[in-house]
């Protein structure tokens, strides 16, 4: 196992959305169906994927996940600022279920 697997902990729940945008300090990319996109769940944070942007949220870092039409957006600290990712999916209860069963705290 590689060192970020370790750091990471146990996968809990990976999922692959219908769409995933990421804004990292201004940066928007945004991946939609059949394009590379996910949402992976795991004990010490989660792991966002869009196209080429794969980011890892520590559980420190997170600041506030929300319930939106159809998805959810996730609130994390970027540097001196704040990043957002929102992940969508008709099936959005899946994606509430994987993260509040992780302990994870959905608003």
């Amino acid at each position: 196992m590689i060192e970020d697997e370790v750091e990471r902990g146990a996968l809990l729940a990976r999922i692959r959305p219908w769409s995933v945008g990421v804004n990292l300090a201004g940066l928007p990319v945004t991946a939609g169906f059949p394009a590379p996109r996910r949402l992976e769940v795991y004990e010490n944070g989660l792991l966002v994927r869009a196209l080429t942007v794969e980011e890892f949220i520590e559980r420190g870092e997170l600041m506030l996940i929300t319930r939106v039409p159809l998805g959810v957006r996730i609130h994390w600290e970027y540097g001196a600022g704040e990043a957002i990712a929102f992940v969508s999916s008709f099936r959005r209860g899946r994606i509430i279920r994987a993260l509040e069963s992780a302990g994870y705290a959905v608003s």
